[in-house]
Formats: C-alpha cells, sequence, structure tokens
C-alpha cells in the first residue's frame, strides 16, 4: 500500500475529529451563552419587581403621629404589613453569580440581604414580644424597617440601571408598574359606581 495514501488518510481521520470536536465545543459553548443571558433576564426581573414593591411600602409610609396614637389607644394592635418579595430566581441559581461582573456579585449580595432583613423583622410584628414594647418603640421599629426598606429601594434602582449599562447588549427594559395611586383612583371609581348602583336600586337619593 502506497505510504502517501496512508498518511493522507490518518490526516482526514484527524481534521475530521478534530472539526468534530470544534463544532462540539462552539456549540456547548453557545448553548451556554444562551443559558447565561436568560439568568440575567431572569435575575434583573426579579430585581426589578421586587425594587417596585418595595417602592409601593415605602409610599404607604405612615405618620409617626398617628402611629404612636393608634398604639396608644389599642396596645395589641398589630400593623397588618405583608412581605411580597420573589427570591426563587437568586437563591436557586447561586452557582451563577460568578456569571456576572464582579462589580455586580456583591450589590446583588447585599440586596437579596437586606430582602431577608426586611422579612425578618415583618414576621416579627406577629410575635406576642412585640406587643409587649411601648407605642414608641413599637414606632421606632417599624420607622427601622422603612428606613431599611428605602434604603434597599435604592439599591435596587442602582442595580437595574447597573444591569442596564453592564448587559445593554440585551436590550434589558424595567416592566411598567402601576402606582399606588392608580390602583386607588380606580377602586375609588368602582366603589362610586356600586354605591351609585345600590341607591338607583333602593330608589334612594343620589
Amino acid at each position: 500500500m502506497d505510504g502517501s495514501f496512508v498518511t493522507f488518510t490518518g490526516l482526514s481521520a484527524l481534521f475530521v475529529f478534530g472539526a468534530s470536536q470544534l463544532w462540539d465545543l462552539t456549540r456547548e459553548h453557545r448553548k451556554s451563552q444562551r443559558a447565561t443571558q436568560s439568568y440575567i433576564r431572569a435575575l434583573f426581573a426579579e430585581i426589578d419587581f421586587n425594587t417596585a414593591d418595595l417602592h409601593r411600602f415605602n409610599e404607604s409610609t405612615i405618620a409617626t403621629s398617628v402611629l404612636i396614637k393608634a398604639f396608644q389607644r389599642n396596645n395589641g394592635l398589630i400593623p397588618h404589613i405583608s412581605d411580597a418579595s420573589h427570591t426563587i430566581v437568586y437563591s436557586t441559581n447561586l452557582a451563577r453569580l460568578s456569571d456576572l461582573p464582579n462589580g455586580l456579585i456583591r450589590d446583588v449580595v447585599e440586596f437579596y440581604g437586606d430582602l431577608a432583613k426586611i422579612r425578618e423583622s415583618v414576621a416579627g410584628l406577629e410575635k406576642e414580644s412585640f406587643k409587649t414594647i411601648s407605642p414608641e418603640g413599637k414606632v421606632n421599629v417599624i420607622e427601622g424597617l422603612y428606613r431599611r426598606s428605602i434604603s434597599t429601594e435604592g439599591l435596587g434602582e442602582s442595580l437595574l440601571n447597573k444591569f442596564g449599562e453592564e448587559f445593554s447588549d440585551l436590550s434589558l427594559r424595567r416592566k411598567e408598574h402601576c402606582h399606588d395611586e392608580d390602583h386607588l383612583s380606580e377602586r375609588l371609581a368602582d366603589l362610586a359606581e356600586k354605591i351609585q348602583a345600590a341607591r338607583r336600586r333602593h330608589d334612594l337619593p343620589l
């Protein structure tokens, strides 16, 4: 057998093997890149939701004088504050934090750490020990909760801006969140319509 033919055959096989390996590596790289982009989009959306939720909470701040009077009238009063934060994307993808630039990782961890502290503070309002605090002490606890919430909202806003700058190629967009004022106006208008309808049904003056 001609030696040159054997050499050519060997080189061809090596080339095919190399091309196959290169194709597999390219395919895996693209797959990994798509997974990273999906993670970044999902994390951005979760931070956006939580930041908007913090904004709604902070907008509902009650004056200190009103709170103290309420607690003085009813020492067993427990403020109804719900925690609606979402952390599923962050908590189930901790290993993917390394996909983010180093400058973002610290802020993301701090943001979700603050959300956890807010959750603990909200849960603390339901404990029996909260009832034993003086009205002034209860107000201090709630004001501390608002201060942390305002600070965390600011961090969330900063994070969303940084995501937009770092990943401009992904065209990340924040969701349009309705303000509480809009919801309140809609509810008041709906309530007014129901009252008018009830008055008409019972022949009451409009």
